[in-house]
């Protein structure tokens, strides 16, 4: 029987894994857009910390030009939408990168905060009152965006020591904005479904934190101004958003459509089926989004809990695209022999017959993740 561990040796032990399992997210051959949500969940796991996100921005004047939230209302997020300029009137995203993320934690820490119409409106229905974050930044010195963690109040404000310990963070993500190219493809595994209810205006009803995560991946590296949390068709990539649009209307009898998305991410499948209307009312339209994710990265997300090395990590992480030996000691930067070396040093501490065994295990705990 497998069992996770993360017992390790000393508090120094434990951060240098943590960091190197950063550095391991950032190091998969996706764009950062993909990698985001797995980045934000890992980065806050190393914290006392309830809610992570992160706003990307372009360019010298760190346009913002998209956003991921963990877990935010659906007042919060939407009053987000509607009042940028008032909440980066208040929160400059100049003196976030010039304090390199400090301006957020004074902010948070002085007087009348809690008066503000941001802070009324995003933190205060989530139980949030403390913040902190820090710029992420690619190895030449340019801003990717801006990372925050959220607690609740009894927690207290993030201190010295944790903002110390969050830019340790950041410089291990710093290889998260390159571009990198997929040795070969990867398998594809369920990783969630959700559903969304859109009636005959085209305004989305119902969805849940799930169906943000899926929109949110559904619109690929054109992840755009909060797009996919939009309460209309407009949260729905453009192809989709149509074929939706046309079963409200048509009257030709087709009651369901599906659609699959190739993307970044893996696959997106939707498909729409329509409800007829009663008494007076129009159609509406259920839309269920079910997502194929690439097997590495389910992979890489299940290992932030086992006390493996860093170098052990990426054995597996790579493993998952089943290369050639010769391909995969390239892609560590050994030798075949130290790589079958690794792999038996590996096996013997898993205490399994082959990296695939452990592999379909990680999968495995994934799904049941999910279903619990």
């Amino acid at each position: 029987m497998l069992k996770k561990s993360t017992v390790v040796s000393s508090s120094k032990t434990r951060e240098s894994a943590w960091l190197g399992h950063l550095e391991l997210l950032a190091g998969l051959p996706y764009p950062a857009a993909v990698l985001i949500p797995a980045v934000v969940a890992a980065v806050r796991s190393g914290f006392d910390a309830d809610f992570g996100d992160f706003g990307s921005t372009e360019g010298q004047d760190l346009k913002p030009v998209g956003f991921w939230f963990e877990r935010i209302s659906e007042s919060g997020l939407h009053w987000f939408m509607a009042n940028f300029d008032l909440a980066f009137a208040q929160m400059s995203l100049r003196e976030q990168l010039e304090s390199d993320g400090e301006s957020y934690r004074r902010m948070f820490s002085s007087p009348g905060i809690e008066e503000s119409p941001a802070f009324k409106a995003i933190c205060e229905p989530d139980g949030i009152r403390w913040l902190t974050g820090v710029p992420l930044l690619t190895r030449d010195g340019g801003c990717l965006g801006f990372l925050h963690l959220m607690r609740r109040a009894s927690a207290g404000p993030f201190t010295d020591r944790e903002q110390a310990r969050l830019r340790r963070a950041r410089d291990s993500l710093r290889g998260l904005g390159e571009v990198k190219k997929s040795p070969q493809p990867c398998t594809l595994h369920p990783a969630g479904s959700a559903m969304l209810r859109v009636n005959a205006a085209g305004r989305i009803t119902a969805r849940n934190a799930r169906a943000h995560e899926l929109l949110f991946h559904s619109h690929d590296s054109r992840i755009g101004a909060l797009d996919w949390a939009a309460r209309n068709l407009s949260a729905l990539p453009e192809s989709v958003r149509e074929m939706v649009r046309g079963l409200l209307i048509s009257n030709d009898g087709s009651d369901s459509i599906h659609y699959d998305l190739t993307l970044a991410c893996g696959t997106m499948a939707f498909r729409a089926e329509r409800l007829h209307a009663l008494a007076g009312d129009g159609p509406e339209v259920i839309v269920t989004m079910t997502h194929m994710e690439p097997a590495d990265l389910i992979v890489a997300r299940q290992l932030l809990n086992w006390s493996l090395s860093p170098k052990q990590k990426q054995l597996l992480v790579a493993s998952v695209r089943q290369p050639s030996h010769q391909d995969l000691a390239q892609q560590l930067g050994c030798t075949v022999g130290t790589l079958k070396a690794y792999i038996n040093s590996l096996q013997a501490k898993l205490g399994v017959s082959s990296r695939q065994a452990f592999i379909d295990r990680l999968l495995e705990d994934a799904r049941q993740e999910r279903e619990s």
